[in-house]
């Protein structure tokens, strides 16, 4: 009976996420900003691909606070539902965030630059990689797509108030190759 006073008092809604500093012991001063700036990296990457204040704190407060978790919990439908269940988030809004978030396993890719790619209709990395040949045809296709998110990126900044910086030509071309190969992971 103690056992279930005690289940009584766990709160469901509040989920508390814990950071640890993984910095060494002589460099006591220098643990806390070593775990603040970690926890900001990510946070940024976050804010970059959700720009409703509102969804990115509801996903925080469930500890989904880095690109990775996002494609994660967004990537699938059932657990899309339980993610929308629990934030209020709809479900479209999910699946559009766990695309940009996909887009970030894309080795070299960054996570505002994830967020003007599918805002130009790049959904994911396997959408990407067809821009990823070679010779004056893909060139041609880079520099078009190259374009099209400094247009976006131009349009974004304006929109949010937030700073974009495009990809340039070489960039386009450097993450398309990259994602050749890559599947999308968000159905």
């Amino acid at each position: 009976m103690a056992s279930v006073g005690r289940m009584a008092s766990i709160s469901i809604a509040s989920p508390v996420v814990k950071v640890q500093s993984t910095a060494p012991a002589t460099t006591q001063a220098q643990a806390p900003v070593a775990a603040q700036s970690n926890v900001a990296m990510g946070a940024a990457d976050m804010y970059n691909l959700v720009p409703n204040e509102n969804d990115l704190s509801h996903l925080f407060n469930w500890g989904i606070s880095t690109p990775s978790r996002m494609a994660f919990w967004g990537g699938g439908a059932i657990r899309r539902f339980f993610v929308s269940l629990v934030t209020g988030i709809p479900s479209t809004a999910l699946k559009a965030y766990a695309q940009e978030a996909s887009l970030c396993s894309v080795p070299g890719m960054r996570s505002d630059w994830a967020a003007e790619l599918y805002q130009v209709g790049i959904a994911g990395p396997m959408e990407l990689s067809m821009f990823g040949g070679s010779g004056i045809g893909a060139s041609i296709q880079q520099g078009t797509l190259f374009a099209q998110v400094a247009a976006k990126a131009i349009e974004l900044s304006a929109n949010t108030g937030r700073p974009y910086d495009p990809p340039g030509p070489s960039d386009i071309a450097n993450i398309a190759r990259a994602a050749v190969g890559m599947s999308d992971s968000v159905s």
